[in-house]
């Protein structure tokens, strides 16, 4: 028993070590871009998304946490639109992630 628990609690460490898969970018539409996100995880993972805007606004907000789930690919995580198409406009955006083991059900 004690030697399952050992290998559990160490293959637990080094999935928790590893790079996670996630791929978040853009793709321009019209007045705007969308934001997208691909996982080749097995398991959902939890990103938190701090966009920087100028001219733009986001349809989510600047700071938003999603899940995206798991082996997903373009994901839509939130439309930015340029809000005076005359003015320059650029974005920039930083994401930290965790891969969700376990998801508890919706009640």
């Amino acid at each position: 028993m004690k030697i399952r628990l050992l290998l559990l609690f160490l293959a637990l460490n080094l999935t928790a070590q590893a790079e996670i898969d996630i791929k978040i970018y853009s793709q321009e539409v019209e007045n705007g871009y969308v934001l997208l996100a691909d996982n080749a995880e097995i398991c959902p993972v939890s990103v938190v998304l701090n966009l920087k805007l100028n001219n733009m606004k986001s349809a989510k907000g600047d700071k938003v946490t999603f899940v995206i789930p798991a082996n997903e690919k373009n994901y839509q995580l939130t439309l930015l639109s340029v809000e005076n198409p005359r003015k320059s406009y650029e974005f920039s955006f930083r994401y930290q992630y965790h891969c969700l083991l376990y998801t508890s059900p919706s009640p």
